[in-house]
């Protein structure tokens, strides 16, 4: 059955409601301070390899954009370890959009 106002109590849609106005209330945070908060994450993860960060951030349409190194080999050509790095910052991208926002 899909989910439709009349399939929802009404204490449910005013929940779901308050869920989506605190979802959307982010945190503005200085590029400095979200990649200390970034690293920190990035080493602590499963999937970290030495000498992986984050060295610049950016915003595009409300989504954290982490750049750093990505273990290219010396003629510019993808490794193996590059598609971690790739996928660590695209996670830090999932997790940290929805909570942050870059000082202006």
């Amino acid at each position: 059955m899909p989910l439709t106002a009349r399939t929802i109590p009404a204490i449910s849609r005013q929940t779901l409601y308050l869920k989506v106005i605190v979802m959307s209330e982010k945190k503005t945070i200085s590029q400095f301070d979200l990649l200390l908060i970034a690293n920190q994450i990035i080493q602590a993860h499963d999937d970290y390899i030495e000498g992986m960060r984050a060295d610049s951030v950016e915003e595009k349409e409300e989504v954290l954009v982490f750049k750093g190194n990505y273990f290219l080999d010396d003629n510019g050509i993808p490794t193996a370890n590059t598609t971690a790095v790739f996928n660590m910052f695209k996670y830090l991208a999932h997790h940290l959009s929805k909570e942050f926002t870059l000082e202006k």
